[in-house]
């Protein structure tokens, strides 16, 4: 899948390339990590603002001399599991708020811990920290130190933390909640109407 070797610590991140989402704030974490530590970015690039922000992605890496150290897949990843299975290590680094933060919980649920931004109402709800990984603020040194943290974590503690994220935040459960809150706004509906 990568040319990455077995002993190497692998950070994934895919993402789109929009400036928010931070891929070049990575490039600089890596640039704090030992040499071990590998980087997979990857994402569409389609608007100017992205390919925008792609170009600064890679004029980053080449200013850092981080080449042989990332893999960049340009465009749509449609095998992300298989780059996030290859991984010890799912970076967020986004320096917005999120809507759900998907990867985050799907990553977790997968037995991969997370390293995120502080995120309101995403990794204080999500990340079990020491569990799922951590979040941080986005300070180089201190992000990079959580990299090196996350892949300590106990198989145990991701293994249950991963059965409490598939229980609790399954589409099904999802969907029986939304059923819940529907028929509730119809049987109001229904009542004020008379």
């Amino acid at each position: 899948l990568t040319s990455f070797s077995q002993n190497d610590k692998i950070i994934v991140f895919i993402s789109s390339f929009m400036p928010q989402k931070n891929h070049k704030f990575l490039v600089k974490v890596l640039k704090c990590l030992p040499k071990k530590y590998k980087l997979i970015l990857g994402g569409p690039n389609q608007s100017s603002s992205e390919k925008g922000e792609y170009h600064k992605v890679l004029k980053e890496i080449r200013k850092l001399n981080l080449k042989d150290r990332i893999i960049i897949i340009n465009g749509f990843v449609k095998n992300f599991n298989e780059y996030l299975w290859a991984s010890d290590v799912m970076a967020f680094p986004v320096s917005k708020d999120e809507g759900f933060g998907t990867p985050v919980v799907e990553s977790q649920a997968c037995g991969i811990p997370v390293v995120s931004n502080r995120i309101k109402d995403l990794t204080s709800h999500y990340i079990k920290e020491g569990f799922g990984g951590y979040s941080s603020s986005l300070n180089i040194k201190t992000f990079a130190e959580m990299i090196k943290k996350a892949p300590l974590i106990e198989k145990k503690k991701l293994s249950l933390n991963s059965k409490y994220l598939i229980k609790n935040i399954s589409t099904k459960k999802i969907d029986k909640e939304y059923h819940r809150i529907i028929k509730k706004l119809i049987n109001e509906k229904h009542s004020s109407s008379y």
